[in-house]
């Protein structure tokens, strides 16, 4: 059986999800390192520019081992943390933000509002920074005395988190035209703010939720390759930051990616046990072979035996083909032959390794050696002359001693 071969192949799925597993771990690993650092960085930024409140940030060390089970429990104190992170940077902004409204009031009131609205924030913070309704538009109450100051006090407290700047200022124009507003018309200007603020929350609103599904979708993209995987692990980056609002189409085009490049995945998987277990059996594969031999394309592999020969590979829809070649020289039926025989003993020693590493292999058809000629290939001679550089080496450290 040691001429051409042709064998189907199919997967261990517990040994294909493990593998999947590991690769989505230490994605998730390196995505979450890289979050932590820019919130350190973000941490440090402040403190330089005396903000008053620099936000926690408390996570243990990356484990120095590689253990799944280790790396998927840094990862989840990790994830907290970041949560934890985001969420005290958040109330560190909104502080900062109803600060500084308050000081523009402060600019603009009346001395008596601003010093009001100004004592009430510091009683509201004492008591936890509750939130306090102060509304009487029950049916057919006539029009209410408005408190000037609790209004404005309120407004402030309830601005929606996770807004933009551009908000930001909408809200804050409002509120300062508020404070300086007339008795005659803050009636109506008041009802204007709370309309604009509810609208506010709710795009804010629909913003975080954008921003939460761009995340957990990123988060299935972990330990998937390809163009296309990069294109949407890149569009919902963008999304989850809240730079572009998360799309039906695509959340469509990112499920889409994901099933093709999982079925991707399982095809780089039998292409790396197949590099790893030539390896094993003493072939010389080049780099980039795992790459190559996926494009469907014959790639070669220089055999153990012999300086002359290599083995042309081929992956097609879960059949593997297998031929020796002759990369150098005439063909030579006897020298042929004895290393069609010599690859027999390879082939058992690759399939063994094959079985371990969770692709199992059946021969679907093969020939005797010596049954048909062994091809001259030149392009196969790439792979011999790599070997036979690597072989030189040694022996040139040897002569220079």
């Amino acid at each position: 059986m040691s001429g051409p071969k042709c064998a189907a192949y199919w997967l261990d799925s517990a040994k294909v999800a493990a593998a999947r597993r590991w690769a989505a771990a230490t994605a998730e690993r390196e995505s979450l390192a890289a979050r932590l650092e820019e919130l350190a960085l973000a941490r440090e930024a402040r403190r330089e520019h005396g903000l008053r409140k620099a936000f926690d940030l408390d996570v243990a060390e990356r484990p120095a081992s590689n253990a799944i089970e280790d790396v998927e429990e840094w990862n989840s104190l990790a994830s907290q943390a970041v949560a934890r992170a985001e969420a005290s940077l958040e109330e560190a902004e909104q502080i900062e933000r109803q600060e500084d409204i308050r000081a523009k009031i402060a600019a603009v009131a009346s001395s008596e509002t601003a010093q009001a609205i100004l004592r009430r924030a510091e009683t509201e913070a004492a008591e936890g920074r509750a939130r306090r309704s102060r509304r009487r538009d029950a049916a057919g109450e006539a029009s209410a005395v408005v408190d000037r100051e609790s209004a404005i006090s309120d407004l402030i407290e309830a601005l929606p988190a996770g807004i933009t700047p551009a908000e930001r200022d909408t809200l804050q124009a409002q509120i300062l035209d508020l404070a300086g507003a007339s008795h005659a018309e803050f009636g109506s200007l008041l009802v204007a703010a709370k309309a604009e603020m509810q609208r506010v929350e709710r795009t804010a609103a629909t913003r975080a939720e954008s921003r939460r599904r761009a995340q957990e979708l990123l988060e299935t993209l972990h330990g998937l390759d390809g163009t296309d995987v990069d294109a949407c692990r890149a569009l919902l980056q963008r999304a989850a930051a809240g730079e572009t609002p998360l799309l039906s189409t695509d959340v469509a085009s990112v499920a889409r990616t994901r099933v093709a490049a999982e079925a991707d995945y399982e095809r780089r998987f039998v292409a790396s046990r197949i590099e790893e277990a030539f390896r094993e059996a003493g072939l010389d594969v080049g780099p980039g072979f795992a790459t190559e031999v996926l494009s469907g394309e014959e790639t070669y592999v220089a055999v153990r035996s012999s300086d002359e020969h290599a083995v042309g590979v081929r992956v097609r829809d879960g059949l593997v083909d297998l031929r020796l070649v002759r990369a150098l020289g005439a063909p030579d039926t006897r020298l042929d032959t004895d290393a069609e025989v010599e690859f027999c003993k390879d082939f058992g020693q690759v399939s063994a390794h094959l079985h371990n590493q969770g692709v199992e292999l059946e021969l679907v058809s093969h020939q005797r050696p010596g049954a048909t000629t062994v091809d001259v290939v030149p392009g196969a001679g790439n792979a011999v002359g790599a070997r036979r550089r690597s072989r030189s080496v040694p022996a040139k450290r040897a002569r220079s001693r």
